[in-house]
């Protein structure tokens, strides 16, 4: 306990959470990565403390939520690869495509000459009063 260096005795913290923020992945499969991971954090020690047909049982948990994982990752790279992708990568991804898409270049709108004319179905607020 080193308490004399700043009178803390937590340790700082914010290397930690910066480290969080560049693995989490913001994609389709987040919440289930999660998910597997707290669900790996309760059965690998029941797995380790336990002998027998509890720990069997324990493994084939910890078996079924890694396959759960393998199988989605498998699933959404073969079925949908975009959604695995991060949300920003992904807007900037469709902002380019629209960059580079003929018809939203500013060159290439179709403008039409037209005089204004007065709409005549709207009566005046002046008509109205007299």
């Amino acid at each position: 306990m080193n308490s004399s260096a700043g009178g803390n005795f937590w340790p700082n913290l914010s290397g930690v959470a910066q480290v969080v923020e560049r693995v989490a992945t913001h994609n389709v499969l987040a919440p289930t990565h999660w998910q597997s991971f707290i669900e790996l954090f309760f059965l690998v020690p029941g797995a380790i403390w336990t002998h027998g047909i509890p720990q069997a049982v324990f493994v084939a948990l910890i078996c079924a939520v890694v396959g759960k994982s393998v199988f989605l990752n498998l699933w959404f790279a073969i079925k949908d690869p975009d959604r695995l992708q991060r949300e920003e990568h992904l807007i900037e991804k469709r902002r380019i495509d629209l960059l580079l898409d003929d018809r939203h270049r500013p060159g290439s709108i179709a403008t039409i000459d037209a005089t204004p004319t007065a709409n005549t179905h709207i009566a005046s607020e002046g008509g109205r009063d007299g």
